[in-house]
């Protein structure tokens, strides 16, 4: 009989380890992915989205049109029943020999005060699409405004550096948008080393985006954000800062960290079940010496290539080896605005536009050749980069020249 692996949630985890399962056409697996959305969305490209260089095709895809060979389940997962290796849907009940949990993550407020009434959240397209509308209304009032993004993590500097791009670009100097990023804890982007991490705030404030580290914040107003060191104005208030499991999984039955995320082992598998895993933005892996890994893409990706195999020798018998990180470490990239990067290659990190980086990693792999792969993956991602802002591009042109007045030219 088939080892029945049921994988939830679609997302870049999820949805990267279905597609490398289901490719294998192993007949002693069977792979089933449950589902809600209809499309698979690109969380990493969120903010783009939601400042308006790319539209949506950029960044969600139907899942039917990938899957078609494929066992996909659309629904909304309830509950998770281990003792019967059951997952209940709202409308479906699945078994299960292997269960893989890739259910992404849920915003957290944290409990501050009119947080959840006055910031706007970026977990989905939706969202995206709310901020992209606040963001737009903001610029057409044409007066001077604030934004305060929240979170200092991979989301938060993201949105914050192409927001200070974006609105520099379409106000003049009489609408100047001030852009302040609040982060709690004593520095941004914790976890990725102290020169990535001062590279990446020295072009923050090249654009001029005010960075506001150990300031927690207290309470959100409609026009304020107060934190434990002061009140910002605010036009429009962000939330990047905090995640926790969907409500389906239950802290009785499950372990979680003090974040509120899946805890897993070091073959990401969950704590005190052995048939049970976790990858992506719910888990909380941690390096052997106890501190945790951040969230991004780039460790979502690594999970699911390392998950693939070690569920295949897992069925197979063979031994399964621990997953290391030792890629993610060593190689991690930030798109941080529009055209501006920061890179670390084992002990190099690079930081400029791409231009600049490829030009400084060409040199560096003269004497490093080990650096070339690195090279050719920057220039892939840049292409594929480029290609999708192009092709955004030719669509709004499209679309201006299809809503001229007849006789325009």
């Amino acid at each position: 009989m088939s080892t029945r692996i049921v994988i939830l949630g679609g997302g870049q985890a999820g949805y990267l380890l279905f597609s490398k399962l289901a490719c294998r056409r192993d007949e002693e697996i069977e792979v089933t992915l449950i589902e809600q959305k209809a499309r698979h969305e690109l969380h990493h490209l969120l903010h783009l989205y939601a400042v308006g260089l790319v539209d949506t095709s950029e960044v969600s895809r139907p899942i039917d049109a990938m899957l078609r060979t494929t066992r996909l389940v659309h629904d909304e997962v309830m509950d998770i029943d281990p003792e019967n290796n059951r997952v209940i849907g709202r409308r479906t009940s699945t078994p299960y020999d292997l269960l893989v949990i890739a259910l992404g993550a849920m915003v957290d407020f944290r409990g501050v005060e009119g947080a959840a009434k006055h910031a706007l959240p970026l977990r989905s397209i939706a969202d995206a699409e709310r901020i992209r509308c606040s963001v737009r209304n903001l610029v057409l009032t044409g007066s001077r405004h604030s934004i305060v993004v929240v979170g200092g993590g991979p989301s938060g500097v993201s949105l914050a550096s192409t927001l200070a791009d974006v609105t520099a670009n379409e106000c003049t100097s009489s609408e100047h948008t001030n852009l302040i990023l609040v982060e709690d804890g004593d520095s941004l982007l914790k976890g990725w080393g102290p020169l990535f991490r001062d590279r990446t705030e020295s072009i923050l404030r090249e654009k001029e985006v005010y960075i506001a580290c150990g300031a927690p914040v207290e309470r959100v107003d409609e026009s304020s954000v107060t934190t434990s060191t002061g009140t910002f104005r605010s036009s429009l208030t962000l939330w990047t800062a905090g995640v926790k499991a969907p409500g389906c999984i239950r802290p009785e039955i499950f372990e979680w960290s003090q974040g509120g995320r899946l805890v897993v082992d070091d073959h990401c598998r969950v704590s005190h079940h052995s048939n049970i895993f976790a990858i992506g933005d719910v888990s909380y892996p941690l390096h052997p010496d106890g501190r945790s890994f951040p969230q991004c893409s780039q460790l979502a990706v690594t999970q699911a290539h390392y998950l693939a195999e070690a569920l295949c020798s897992l069925v197979d018998g063979r031994p399964v080896e621990p997953f290391q990180c030792g890629d993610w470490r060593s190689s991690r990239a930030l798109l941080v605005g529009k055209d501006r990067f920061v890179s670390q290659i084992d002990e190099h990190v690079l930081s400029g536009s791409f231009e600049e980086i490829t030009a400084e990693l060409s040199r560096l792999a003269r004497t490093a050749p080990e650096l070339l792969p690195y090279l050719d993956t920057l220039l892939k991602e840049e292409l594929e980069r480029r290609k999708r802002e192009l092709a955004f591009l030719e669509r709004k042109l499209a679309h201006e020249l299809g809503h001229r007045p007849t006789g325009s030219v």
